[in-house]
């Protein structure tokens, strides 16, 4: 739905000058790539090692809540 909405634009939370897009290399990180092992794991020490620095937001919700939280 993004996709369809901001299609060749720059969405309102993008860096000026991106355009949403969606292309090959995107769809096959999506389905393949970004959710290794490997990776998953390299999350999980990146959590455990900066536990102080680090926040795991895992819906919309918990993001509004804590943009609301920082006065953002």
């Amino acid at each position: 739905r993004r996709y369809r909405t901001y299609r060749g634009k720059t969405r309102p939370a993008m860096a000026k000058g991106c355009k949403e897009k969606m292309d090959g290399e995107f769809v096959k990180w999506i389905l393949w790539k970004g959710r290794s092992k490997s990776t998953r794991g390299m999350f999980r020490r990146v959590r455990t090692q900066y536990a102080d620095k680090t926040v795991v937001l895992r819906s919309q919700r918990q993001l509004d809540a804590f943009m609301q939280r920082q006065g953002l």
